[in-house]
């Protein structure tokens, strides 16, 4: 019984850390995204300011 005990804290854990390393890489790949959407719509916001300033 205690080698099933550990068998299945042994599964649990590599779980745990399938999920966390999905979550690292999905965490890394959204920052890459927002960082790139936040550089395009930094842009446009300044765009639109250079814009009223003209009119």
């Amino acid at each position: 019984s205690l080698f099933k005990l550990d068998k299945k804290r042994s599964i649990i854990k590599k779980r745990r850390n399938a999920i966390a390393n999905i979550s690292r890489k999905l965490a890394s790949f959204l920052g890459h995204v927002f960082m790139k959407t936040g550089k395009l719509i930094g842009r446009e916001i300044s765009d639109d300011r250079e814009r009223d300033r003209r009119y």
